[in-house]
């Protein structure tokens, strides 16, 4: 995040510093941030429960599904469209061709480039997995009142993706 998307109170401490005690005020489990970590370490082991195992991670069957739902895609456009900086995806893409999930291949239209194309091996992987993807949804929205998801899927989106995005 950059200085210009931080609140008007962030930009303030940061360019101030933090005052003295400020550090004994704080509650982590009150922090954003915090709060999102934890529910992301919750859904991760969702996810796992709902699979049945441990071997593809939640981010492995993003970009799974993604290249099943898009087609052959460059890293970069699967690191795009996943919203997964260059390097995280470039290492799940590894993990994913050692499997025979993916494969890479040179890209017809820049032959800088290479294109990752889902396998039939990971076809069927996406098959059983979806299920227990879909089912992570309901497990997490479960919590949240029926009357207020929409609302709280607005407001993750904004934190998520800016409020540009909403």
């Amino acid at each position: 995040m950059d200085i210009q998307t931080m609140s008007k109170t962030a930009r303030r401490r940061v360019r101030h510093g933090a005052s003295e005690g400020l550090a004994d005020s704080i509650v982590l489990e009150h922090g954003a941030g915090f709060l999102l970590r934890v529910a992301s370490a919750r859904a991760n082991a969702v996810f796992a429960a709902l699979t049945g195992q441990t071997e593809t991670t939640p981010q492995q069957y993003g970009a799974l599904l993604t290249l099943h739902q898009c087609g052959s895609l460059t890293p970069s456009e699967l690191a795009d469209t996943t919203h997964t900086d260059r390097s995280t995806i470039g290492q799940i893409v590894s993990r994913l061709v050692s499997r025979n999930l993916v494969k890479l291949s040179k890209n017809g239209e820049d032959g800088r480039s290479k294109k990752v194309t889902i396998t039939a091996t990971g076809e069927t992987l996406l098959h059983r997995l979806a299920q227990g993807g879909v089912g992570v949804q309901d497990v997490l929205m479960a919590e949240v009142a029926p009357q207020h998801r929409a609302l709280f899927m607005r407001y993750l989106t904004s934190m998520a993706f800016g409020r540009a995005n909403e």
